[in-house]
């Protein structure tokens, strides 16, 4: 990080106080709402003078002179009378160089900052075989501190297929499906300490038998405090999908629950239909034979016979 300090005095004091205008610079990262405004005083010949100092946070990308344009600042001070006067002032051109340590020199991706952790949460069980259709979610989390998660590389995992020699990137590995959900990126601070937190999550779904290789992945981070290359390593992983395809699996078990069910409806309605039977013959038998008299005109039929 590199911090851009902008000065704005007066011998009167501020009405509404000065803000600086919104501006760009090419490979650096300006985050958004990362301006600190501190207020104070000094003397100047004998006269004190209130002052607002105005701290923006840049992080370069590349290794360059970079020239900064005159940047823009909104000013409002009191006058005598209580008169107000507003209006626009420009800092003076300015530059700074950036220069790349020599150790990280090819390397493509990085993260500086004075503390970086790493953590892991699901592991594959190199021991086990895997059915297709299982799947497995992995989580890795990175925290930097000083430094914004927007700075916090993403994390680029490459699956090898032995059983195939594919080795790939993961949205394209044949036998696997992959989801990548995207990235959550977010920064603490405390205490005026910056912490950000970058947390990747992958879930794998086994599609096809074979042997799975992850390859190992190493995190360069740059020890802002001692000067120092160091390398995080997320460990290689590998394991076995054994079964047929997915699909002969899910209509395999698909069916077999189809069956299953069409046997327990039958065995259910016919245990249900025996006792219903039984209830109206032993319990129901006197409403039965009233019902059936009734409904056949037993007693106009014996009338009519005896007449």
């Amino acid at each position: 990080a590199l911090v851009l300090a902008i000065e704005v005095s007066t011998n009167r004091w501020f009405a509404t106080g000065s803000q600086i205008q919104q501006f760009t610079l090419k490979n650096v990262v300006i985050p958004a709402n990362n301006i600190i405004t501190i207020n104070g005083s000094k003397r100047i010949k004998g006269q004190t003078w209130v002052t607002q100092t105005h701290e923006v946070t840049l992080y370069p990308t590349a290794s360059s002179t970079y020239q900064v344009p005159p940047i823009k600042v909104d000013i409002s001070i009191n006058k005598e009378n209580n008169d107000i006067i507003s209006g626009v002032i420009s800092t003076q051109k300015s530059s700074f160089n950036i220069v790349l340590p020599e150790a990280l020199e090819g390397i493509e991706r990085f993260i500086v900052s004075p503390q970086v952790t790493l953590s892991i949460d699901g592991q594959f069980d190199g021991e086990k075989d895997y059915a297709v259709g299982e799947a497995i979610t992995q989580t890795i989390t990175i925290t930097a501190s000083d430094t914004p998660a927007m700075m916090i590389t993403p994390i680029n995992m490459v699956v090898n297929n032995r059983a195939t020699n594919d080795k790939t990137a993961l949205d394209s590995l044949s036998g696997l499906s992959i989801y990548h959900k995207p990235a959550q990126v977010f920064d603490k601070s405390n205490r005026g300490s910056l912490l950000g937190t970058r947390v990747e999550s992958f879930t794998y779904i086994f599609e096809k038998p074979g042997y799975y290789v992850i390859d190992e992945q190493v995190i360069y981070w740059w020890n802002s405090q001692s000067s120092t290359l160091e390398r995080l390593l997320i460990p290689s992983l590998a394991w076995t999908v054994l079964g047929g395809s997915l699909s002969q699996v899910s209509q395999s078990g698909y069916l077999n629950r189809i069956n299953f069910t069409v046997e327990t409806v039958l065995a259910t309605f016919i245990v249900i239909a025996l006792f219903t039977l039984i209830y109206l013959v032993f319990v129901k038998r006197h409403y039965l034979s009233a019902l059936y008299n009734q409904l056949t005109k037993r007693q106009q039929r014996i009338l009519r016979s005896s007449f």
